[in-house]
């Protein structure tokens, strides 16, 4: 057998236009790219897409802020001052400087006589509502409400204190909001607790020493399907309903540490001995 081909032919030839093909630029426009390559597409939605940077020494720009509370004026460029008490010997291009207050900034741009438009703002913090609950016919105790809690719990102090029993086997390892771990004692079963007239009965795990006396999670309100009323900063009530006869009652909540407590579990009766009066004789 036989191939035909021209003298001139080289493979090694072939191989090295080959390989100079492989390695010459070649120009094409992003648009041409990214129709042809599903990986570029994706690094580019990934290289462009805005994320939020954790610890990041960043500064906020003082137009979003007004864009969400004074819609309606125009606001010019963000201003930033140096903050001269930290910058103290260090580089120029390494000095902090802080934003100036949007509030502060749209109060001294508005001109003489122009009265500011009023904002209602949230507080700093509010203090925690707490309820007054009688805990297995003893002791009324302050219970913090909490639905961001998935449980119930109570101090070892507070079960100490009224003789309540519980389950050591069943145990809990709890993860506080700043990471450290915690294991519970044990749990209190089916626990008679009183709010005005209504009974429930609770699952309550026992916890070391926690920065409360009974804290009432989510079990609870979903038991006694409970509505919180925010009247006003200071008057905050609960309604909740008894699961096992459906009355409803509306519960007035307190300041955590300002509860008025009941106190006729401390109610003391003394008796004396019976006298025996004598008739005289004349």
């Amino acid at each position: 057998a036989y191939r035909t081909m021209p003298p001139i032919y080289s493979i090694e030839q072939s191989k090295a236009v080959f390989d100079r093909v492989l390695s010459t630029p070649v120009t094409v426009t992003v648009g041409e790219l990214c129709s042809v390559s599903q990986d570029v597409r994706n690094q580019l939605r990934t290289a462009v897409t805005p994320k939020r940077l954790v610890g990041a020494s960043t500064v906020q720009d003082s137009s979003d802020i007004f864009e969400d509370i004074l819609p309606t004026f125009a606001i010019g460029e963000p201003q930033f001052s140096l903050d001269t008490d930290t910058a103290n010997g260090l580089a120029a291009d390494k000095a902090p400087f802080a934003s100036i207050d949007p509030v502060e900034a749209y109060i001294d741009s508005l001109p003489p006589g122009e009265e500011p438009v009023v904002l209602t703002v949230a507080k700093e913090s509010q203090s925690l509502r707490t309820v007054m609950m009688l805990i297995d016919n003893k002791e009324e105790v302050e219970c913090i409400h909490d639905s961001g809690s998935q449980i119930i719990s109570m101090s070892a102090e507070i079960a100490s204190d009224i003789g309540l029993s519980y389950d050591p086997n069943i145990v809990l390892n709890m993860q506080s909001a700043n990471g450290t771990m915690d294991r519970s004692l044990g749990l209190a079963r089916n626990v008679p607790c009183t709010l005005g007239d209504i009974t429930v009965y609770l699952q309550i795990h026992v916890l070391r020493s926690p920065a409360y006396d009974i804290l009432l999670g989510r079990p609870f309100d979903v038991l006694t399907r409970s509505t919180v009323n925010t009247i006003s900063d200071v008057e905050t009530t609960i309604t909740i309903s008894d699961p096992n006869t459906g009355q409803r009652r509306t519960i007035p909540t307190f300041p955590r540490g300002k509860t008025k407590r009941n106190n006729r579990q401390n109610v003391r009766f003394e008796t004396e001995a019976p006298r025996c009066f004598h008739r005289r004789k004349q």
